[in-house]
């Protein structure tokens, strides 16, 4: 399997290769150590429920970072209605990146933002891809193959670097929000 990717990847400038994935994200849940500090009400207010799931991809230099997106549960959250959404939104009954919120990432999110950037052939490969395309697919100077969970190390290196790297500037301004709220 590593020696396709090789064969298919050497073809591509690293410009031109993105790797996407995604990671769930508990956006109401505190740092252990902030939980630590509250007085027990007896309730669980640090096992916040709330998740989401975002769409990380950019190409395998770093240079270009495609818009993270967002999947939730709600069709048209209610705080976000009547305002401009940093991120895009999409939605799906339990948060998940299904086949159908893939196919909407790809044309409305990464299609635009790749074209806008370069008119070259690219490569997308897609991790963890359990009903995401069924099979590999080529259109419009695209081709995407997709891994299973399991699949390539490569996935490793991204889920630490760009994903971890994510979650920890929105936990830093989230504390700092709650923070600045008391």
């Amino acid at each position: 399997d590593l020696q396709r990717l090789y064969k298919v990847v050497s073809g591509y400038s690293p410009e031109d290769v993105y790797i996407m994935d995604e990671t769930g994200l508990f956006f109401r849940l505190l740092p252990r150590y902030f939980r630590a500090m509250q007085e027990d009400d007896g309730g669980s207010a640090g096992e916040a429920k709330d998740r989401v799931t975002l769409i990380a991809c950019s190409n395998s230099t770093g240079s270009h970072k495609i818009p993270c997106a967002m999947v939730g549960r709600a069709v048209e959250p209610a705080c976000i209605q009547h305002r401009q959404w940093p991120i895009p939104y999409l939605a799906q009954r339990r948060a998940w990146v299904d086949q159908e919120v893939c196919s909407k990432w790809y044309e409305e999110v990464f299609m635009p933002a790749v074209r806008q950037r370069t008119n070259h052939s690219v490569l997308l490969l897609i991790f963890n891809s359990q009903g995401r395309f069924s099979k590999p697919v080529e259109r419009d100077r695209v081709r995407v193959l997709v891994f299973p969970p399991s699949g390539i190390g490569q996935r490793e290196y991204f889920h630490q670097g760009v994903i971890s790297a994510l979650k920890k500037k929105y936990k830093y301004l989230y504390l700092k929000e709650v923070l600045s709220f008391h």
